[in-house]
């Protein structure tokens, strides 16, 4: 099962912030959201610079994959992999992959898209199944991340802080072991 998670790109605090909201359908646990949110450095302006629709566009660009990176990146796992079960599973993902393959046309769309609703709460009309909440944001010169647990039921939303502070804070707590794979 997929871990889905909104991410708010905050460009500065209070009245006429800009925000984007970005939808992710998997991987949306911290430890995967280091990752991506990491990958994005290389798309954005160079920090301190921060600008919410531009960095939002970033982490996009930095996690949006073909099925054609999908079905190479699959093939490179396998290639890397002893265990002959996983390998051999890993072998039939990167064939599904592949240009006629069962995912080549229908399942590269969607991972990654904006909410096209504006504000703070904007993920409540939009993803009401997100298990994870991310507001990412600059403070001084460092990218600041604040990581909230989500639960919808009925309407009610219960938002629970797990962790708010710098990238490379949420780096040495979440590790990024998922970055090369991903």
């Amino acid at each position: 099962m997929s871990t889905r998670a909104c991410y708010r790109f905050i460009d500065r605090s209070g009245e006429g912030a800009e925000i984007v909201t970005v939808y992710k359908h998997s991987d949306g646990y911290p430890e995967g959201a280091v990752c991506w949110i990491s990958k994005a450095l290389d798309f954005a302006w160079p920090l301190p610079r921060f600008e919410a629709d531009e960095f939002g566009a970033a982490f996009i660009a930095a996690n949006k994959k073909s099925a054609q990176q999908r079905h190479a990146e699959y093939l490179a796992k396998a290639e890397r992999e002893a265990d002959p079960q996983i390998k051999a599973h890993l072998q039939r993902s990167a064939e599904e992959w592949k240009p006629g393959g069962r995912y080549a046309l229908a399942c590269t769309g969607g991972d990654l898209r904006v909410v096209n609703r504006p504000g703070m709460e904007a993920f409540k009309s939009y993803a009401t199944d997100i298990e994870f909440l991310y507001d990412v944001t600059v403070k001084g010169e460092a990218l600041h991340v604040t990581v909230h647990s989500t639960v919808e039921r009925n309407g009610k939303w219960t938002i629970g802080r797990v962790f708010a502070g710098s990238l490379p804070e949420m780096q040495a707590k979440y590790g990024l072991q998922y970055l090369d794979a991903a």
